[in-house]
């Protein structure tokens, strides 16, 4: 509605409220660990052969509904489409995908291992509550919310250097803040799967790196950033997807000639469009499909790397 001090004020509250909520959440967990050994491993049950075609039944009851059916409507709708020279348009909006999917992601992976490397090896309280409550509040927020506090930092940046000059027009450049408004968003993956995967790397380990003359980057470096590659495969895989399908923060940060599959999507939908939107939807689907199946992938092959 044009009204961007009432955005920000509701904007900053509810990421005041998330942010009491992750911090309560911390101090109620404290320090408290919970072991993932072996031990900790539940058998599967046995079912009999109705049992089994029960539990297939009422697993493809949700899998029916929320996606074979939906894609068969859209395949219908992508034959019966009348739109004409959409190639073109698809192909703009999947490379503007990828290359912003790409971007962020590999932003995301870096921030975080740095972020998950002070963690471990700093003695700095500060800088374990800093990794702790990073990502996780602009995770946890709406996009818009998102895009709204990174309105506001552009818009004072703004005041500062003026877009007439070239270090300004750098600076308040729309897909570079779209950018670093995904980065904010989607840190928290990338972050959380680093210091899990380090969680189960034992402390004895950097003791003996020390032991040997290395330091905490070194230690990192061949030790920890080897055992992490698993974890970090998947958080680049559901960063990928999400920056894909991202839709709020993308539309308002966006420019206007700067289109993504989702984007396009909702412009298509937003025109009565609505046969025209096929094309792009299954795209997408395809895209999230094959991601997930490349997590559950990296995840089969884990467990079944630590069965005896």
């Amino acid at each position: 509605l044009g009204e961007l001090d009432t955005a920000r004020r509701l904007a900053g509250w509810i990421l005041l409220g998330v942010f009491a909520l992750v911090l309560l959440e911390q101090w109620q967990r404290g320090r408290r660990k919970y072991s993932s050994g072996r031990e900790s491993d539940v058998p599967r049950p046995r079912c009999s052969i109705g049992g089994s075609l029960l539990c297939w039944a009422v697993c493809l009851i949700p899998v029916g509904l929320g996606l074979l059916l939906p894609v068969f409507v859209l395949v219908r709708w992508w034959r019966a489409s009348t739109l004409v020279n959409s190639g073109a348009e698809i192909f703009a909006a999947a490379r503007n995908s990828l290359v912003l999917g790409i971007s962020v992601t590999l932003a995301c992976l870096l921030l975080g291992l740095i972020i998950a490397g002070v963690a471990r090896f700093s003695r700095r309280r500060s800088d374990l509550l800093l990794s702790q409550g990073s990502g996780i509040a602009g995770y946890a927020s709406p996009g818009a919310v998102m895009a709204a506090g990174v309105l506001t930092v552009r818009a004072i940046l703004g005041t500062w250097f003026p877009p007439e000059t070239w270090l300004g027009s750098q600076l308040l450049s729309a897909t570079l803040w779209l950018g670093l408004g995904l980065t904010a968003r989607y840190i928290a993956i990338s972050i959380q799967m680093a210091r899990q995967s380090q969680s189960l790397i034992p402390v004895v380990n950097d003791y003996a790196a020390s032991t040997l003359g290395r330091g905490p980057l070194g230690s990192f470096i061949s030790i920890h950033l080897p055992l992490m590659r698993p974890a970090l495969a998947g958080a680049a895989i559901l960063i990928f997807v999400d920056v894909c399908k991202e839709l709020p923060l993308c539309l308002m940060l966006r420019t206007f000639d700067f289109e993504t599959l989702g984007t396009w999507t909702w412009t298509l939908a937003d025109q009565g469009r609505i046969w025209g939107t096929a094309a792009p939807s299954l795209v997408l689907i395809l895209t999230c499909l094959i991601g997930l199946t490349l997590v559950e992938t990296f995840g089969w092959r884990h467990q079944r790397q630590r069965q005896p």
